[in-house]
Order: C-alpha cells, then sequence, then structure tokens
C-alpha cells in the first residue's frame, strides 16, 4: 500500500520516534548458592554483581517464541495447529574487566551446576536465576540530563535461567581490542514485565489519520485490556471495519 512520507514521519512522531538498541540493560541476579560459596565476594555480594554485570552488558538480546505445530489429517486439506511453545536461548556480551572477574564469575556459576571433580549435576533450584533485559525510551529524559531516557518501554524477566555456554575468549598477540565474554543462557520461559507506562494498551481516544494511536494508560498493564479495545476487539469479530487512510 503506497504512503505519503508525511505519514511515515507522522506515525513515528506520534509514537515517540523509534526505539533505539542501545537504550538497555540487562539484570542478572545470582542464584544464592553461589553467592554464599563466594563468601559475598562477587563485586560485593549479589546485588553487586547484578550491577557491575548490568554496566559490563555491551549487548543482548530480546529473546523470542516459537510456537511449534502440528499437522493433524483428518479429512480435506491438511492444516497446521499449535502444538507447544518453545523459548529460544538468549546470549549475553559483556566487556571484561582488567580482574577478569566476570569470567571467574560464571566458570564458578557453570563449575556449581556440574562440578568439574565430581561430575554429578546439582538440584536444579540451587543453580537457576532470573534475569531481566529491558528496553528504555527513545526520548531523552530532563531528569538524567537529557542523557538517555531511564523510562522503559518494554521488559522481559527470563525465568529459571542459567549458563549453558561460556563462549572461548581469543587471546592474540597482534590484537589489542577489549576482550568480551559471551555466554548463552538457557531458561523456562519468558514473561513480559508489567510496567506502568504510555507505550502497553493502545486507548482510542486519540486518531491520527484514521489510525488510533498510544496514549498514557498508567494503571493498565500488559496482560489486561481496557474496557474500549475490549469492545474493539469485539466489534473486529463481529465484521467491524478498519477505516481507510
Amino acid at each position: 500500500m503506497a504512503f505519503k512520507i508525511d505519514e511515515f514521519i507522522s506515525n513515528l512522531g506520534h509514537n515517540d520516534e523509534a526505539a533505539k538498541q542501545n537504550h538497555f540493560d540487562v539484570q542478572i541476579f545470582p542464584p544464592p548458592l553461589l553467592v554464599s560459596r563466594f563468601g559475598g565476594n562477587i563485586v560485593n555480594g549479589s546485588t553487586g554483581a547484578t550491577r557491575a554485570l548490568s554496566l559490563q552488558a555491551e549487548s543482548a538480546e530480546l529473546p523470542g517464541k516459537t510456537l511449534n505445530t502440528i499437522t493433524p489429517k483428518i479429512y480435506g486439506v491438511p492444516y497446521r495447529t499449535a502444538a507447544f511453545a518453545e523459548y529460544n536461548e538468549m546470549s549475553v556480551t559483556f566487556y571484561s574487566t582488567g580482574t577478569f572477574w566476570e569470567r571467574i564469575f560464571f566458570d564458578a556459576w557453570m563449575d556449581l551446576i556440574i562440578p568439574r571433580n565430581t561430575f554429578n549435576s546439582e538440584y536444579r533450584d540451587n543453580y537457576v536465576a532470573k534475569i531481566v533485559i529491558q528496553q528504555y525510551a527513545p526520548s531523552p529524559s530532563t531528569e538524567n540530563n537529557g542523557s538517555a531516557s531511564n523510562n522503559p518501554i518494554y521488559g522481559i524477566n527470563l525465568f529459571e535461567a542459567f549458563p549453558v555456554i561460556v563462549a572461548p575468549q581469543a587471546v592474540s598477540w597482534a590484537n589489542e581490542d577489549v576482550q568480551r565474554l559471551t555466554v548463552t543462557f538457557s531458561y523456562t520461559k519468558w514473561e513480559t514485565s508489567n510496567m506502568s507506562n504510555s507505550y502497553l494498551v493502545p486507548n482510542h481516544s486519540t486518531a491520527v489519520n484514521g489510525l488510533d494511536s498510544i496514549v498514557v494508560t498508567p494503571d493498565i498493564g500488559i496482560g489486561e485490556l481496557s474496557p474500549t479495545l475490549d469492545q474493539d476487539i469485539s466489534n473486529l469479530i463481529n465484521g467491524f471495519s478498519i477505516p481507510n487512510l
């Protein structure tokens, strides 16, 4: 469908411009057993490790989800139907510090899961953790002296996460680049955070070029439908047509 460039710019303008990949953070909350085995020395304990890893996270992923399907064949044309959800592994790349504490930290976490001397797996509840990944608004924050926004617009909580791959780190006399560490995590599932901000639920009180804009709905979180949206879904099911641009 053809459109005017003004409509494209207007659409972005009414949705706080474009989200940026570098406006994010990652928070990893280590399992208590790992913290206790370090004697509280993981960068001043659990809270310190979480903050330090967040500051050193160069890149991460908002993980996706795959709906696996089956193809029942009863009569007529075969069709696919959803069978189960599959959550893909997620990787985070960290800058390495001069003390290499982050590599030691993840080596210890892996060794907690399957000790190198016995190879007997630890109880799962003792090594899984929670990971939170947040995407922040692109607009500068006046509270933050005009720098990147401190308002999260989207968040994902990974439950029962643990490292499954600590990637090799190359060393070379011919390379003076900053050392990086990439860790891949497995987890049971992810859920979106229930954040109170303006980007979660469409409110149909304002229209732009025939399309409904997204406005502030501070008391409604992801997973909850506003009465207006619920009615709109009902109207669509009953043949309500979307206005043309």
